[in-house]
């Protein structure tokens, strides 16, 4: 496992890239869950993502608001395109399994 200055390294990273630039929810998201991780708080739900992370208010309703789900699925995919192509020799990779909101963090050499 990485240690957290790897971590908050790749975060870092991943954050000054093209691929986010243009991202700022994305941003706040994996900042959110990443920080939230390390502090070693597993307990990452869409409700406290969209009022904690995401700057929603006390009334979201994940019932009928899927900006976490939305938000979640872009990240991904956006996380995919940056390993790919600028992030393809980070050391340290920040991950989100499907179906879980919890980042994993992989050393890649």
């Amino acid at each position: 496992m990485p240690s957290p200055l790897q971590i908050r390294g790749a975060l870092e990273r991943l954050l000054g890239s093209r691929v986010f630039h243009a991202a700022p929810t994305q941003r706040s998201f994996l900042r959110y869950a990443v920080e939230h991780t390390l502090g070693g708080r597993c307990d990452l739900k869409e409700y406290c993502i969209a009022v904690d992370g995401l700057g929603r208010h006390e009334s979201f309703d994940p019932r009928r608001d899927s900006i976490v789900r939305i938000e979640a699925l872009k990240m991904r995919l956006n996380l995919e395109r940056y390993y790919q192509r600028a992030g393809q020799l980070d050391p340290v990779r920040i991950e989100f399994p499907k179906g879980s909101y919890v980042p994993v963090f992989r050393l890649v050499r």
